[in-house]
């Protein structure tokens, strides 16, 4: 176990590093020019001190005052003007390495969304809509910080120290060796840190996504809670994960405030002891060793030494963030994408063959088993059976939701596998039982972003029955909707979804309990969309009412994974079996 812990970790390291870099590539020139900015506001800070160091040492007598007034006047300006250089430049940097983290999180976020929806819909089955959005949003958001704050800071703060340090060590050995004090102990530091605040963050992290994914579901279930009374246990189990990310988030609390201030501020005053100790020997023993502007720039270079210090600890802390963050997305770029086939399908009829398909969700456990099925173009097949009997999945096969395990679908004789999904799904159509509704206007949710005309919409939306619906509309197609269709009937929504649907004249149709959840009355006033949808098209319908089904080409009659009969009405009803049980039971 140790040894899958470890390889675990040494994986996730890479996949951070490796998403890092890759992100570093779309943004490399942006990421330079920040650099460049940083080191000259790097410069700057560090040679203001010096101009001040001249000012004191060469300009000001001890006894006589201002030696030169016209030569103090430039050094004062020269000085002035150093530290303003220095603060725009600084301005500069920060503007550039912010556009440049907001850059990165664009290019992070686009290409984590393109992954993300075209993942197989197995992965969505198995993991909570919240999870995947902190991962898109929250853990992005950590890696915008990582650019920022990573160059900004701990960069910036390196190259101060390390310039700090050299320049004092070509003028005092002694003095520079004060400046150095802090280095072994900031990189015990670093270590220490890291050592404890990775295990707080990672813990942080995974407990957020789920407090999201626990949220994002208790709002979508918020009716069901409310109607079974159960809202108090509901919130005991939220309080608990709520309470963890708390306690957790106090631990690092601690942790940060503890590493952050009290132990670099205590040695910085010890630095400025010894710095000013320097100075008094100096000049009680008239050595000349540390002069008055001399000591003035040790204590300054030290004070930013310490200051650099802190920005840095207090960057580990994003850092870790970031890193848990980047294990996240790792784990997101690691779940294989849905499989794509090579070929395109041009100019599909519809013609639909599944051959000897035997197919199952997890292991062994098939929920089909040896299915046949045969429907040429215009033809409607109606598939039927209990709950549980294997419907959807052959609808989920059909649009290659799912890869079976066993067997063949074909389209127009293409294997299935062999095709781009997006070729033949897009002369494919799904109407599902419960509709969705998106918060946008009438235009929108019947276009879904596509480019069509004002006609040719209200065309499509007339032709399946939305007369009445379209009449309702102050605005036409521009009045918006609420969230999942609030306001609308079900077959209003219905309605929507089908003109969504016969806008882009798909060649194959299914309609998945399409009316299961409209009462008789309703149903009828549709039946004209449902008949103009399946006109001219291969459909396949599930359903249990007879009225949608009974006038189909062919019924399939499926129980336990297996085709147990298959023929029309007439003919299912004459045998007096399956079907004939199953209509008895809806009249």
């Amino acid at each position: 176990m140790r040894n899958d812990k470890l390889y675990t970790e040494k994986r996730f390291r890479k996949g951070t590093l490796s998403l890092v870099l890759d992100t570093i590539k779309h943004v490399k020139w942006d990421l330079i020019l920040g650099i460049a900015l940083s080191l000259i506001a790097t410069f700057l800070t560090l040679y203001s001190p010096l101009v001040l160091q001249k000012l004191i040492d060469k300009e000001i007598s001890p006894k006589f005052g201002i030696i030169n007034k016209r030569s103090f006047a430039i050094t004062t300006a020269f000085y002035l003007g150093s530290i303003l250089l220095a603060n725009i430049f600084r301005f500069l940097k920060q503007y550039q390495l912010k556009r440049t983290s907001n850059k990165a999180g664009h290019v992070l976020r686009k290409e984590l969304y393109e992954h993300t929806i075209n993942l197989p819909l197995s992965y969505f089955d198995q993991t909570p809509v919240g999870k995947i959005a902190s991962r898109v949003v929250g853990d992005v958001d950590e890696i915008k910080n990582l650019f920022f704050m990573g160059f900004d800071g701990m960069f910036s703060s390196f190259c101060y120290i390390a310039g700090s340090i050299v320049y004092v060590a070509t003028q005092n050995t002694t003095a520079a060796l004060i400046l150095c004090i802090p280095i072994p102990i900031l990189t015990l530091l670093i270590f220490v840190y890291n050592k404890f605040s990775a295990k707080y963050n990672i813990e942080y992290r995974k407990n957020t996504s789920k407090v999201i994914a626990d949220l994002n579901e208790h709002l979508n279930g918020s009716e069901v809670i409310r109607a079974y009374g159960v809202m108090d246990p509901v919130n005991e189990e939220y309080a608990k994960i709520n309470e963890r990310s708390y306690n957790i988030g106090k631990k690092m609390e601690l942790f940060d405030a503890f590493f952050s201030f009290n132990i670099s501020s205590f040695l910085s005053m010890i630095s400025n002891i010894l710095i000013l100790a320097l100075t008094g020997y100096s000049i009680i023993n008239q050595k000349n060793i540390v002069t008055v502007g001399f000591a003035l720039v040790l204590i300054n270079y030290n004070n930013q030494i310490y200051e650099n210090i802190n920005n840095t600890l207090r960057r580990m802390n994003v850092l870790e963030k970031a890193l848990a963050s980047s294990h996240h997305i790792t784990e997101l770029f690691d779940v294989p994408e849905e499989i794509d086939g090579e070929r395109k399908i041009r100019n599909m009829v519809g013609d639909v063959e599944i051959k000897d398909l035997s197919f199952s969700y997890i292991d062994e456990n098939y929920v089909l088993n040896d299915i046949v099925l045969n429907a040429k173009h215009g033809t409607k097949t109606a598939i039927v059976g209990d709950t549980g009997s294997g419907k959807s999945s052959i609808i989920n096969l059909l649009f290659r939701f799912y890869v079976p395990q066993k067997g063949e679908i074909t389209i127009d004789g293409y294997n299935l596998n062999d095709l781009k999904k997006d070729s033949f799904r897009k002369d494919m159509a799904l109407v599902l039982q419960d509709p969705f509704i998106f918060k946008d206007n009438l235009r929108n949710n019947i276009t879904l972003g596509d480019k069509y005309s004002d006609k040719e919409i209200i065309d499509a939306l007339f032709k399946v029955g939305g007369q009445n619906l379209y009449s309702k509309m102050k605005d036409g197609l521009d009045t918006d909707i609420m969230g999942e269709g609030t306001g609308l009937s079900l077959g209003e929504k219905q309605i929507v979804t089908f003109a969504r649907t016969i806008l882009r004249d798909p060649k194959i149709l299914v309609l998945d309990e399409a009316t299961a959840s409209i009462d008789t009355e309703t149903e009828k006033y549709i039946q004209m969309g449902l008949d103009e949808l399946m006109k001219g098209r291969t459909s396949f319908i599930i359903a249990h009412r007879l009225s949608t089904i009974k006038n189909c080409d062919q019924i399939i009659v499926m129980e336990k994974g297996r085709i147990v009969e298959r023929g029309n009405h007439e003919e299912l009803i004459g045998n007096a079996g399956k079907y004939y049980e199953l209509a008895t039971k809806a009249n």
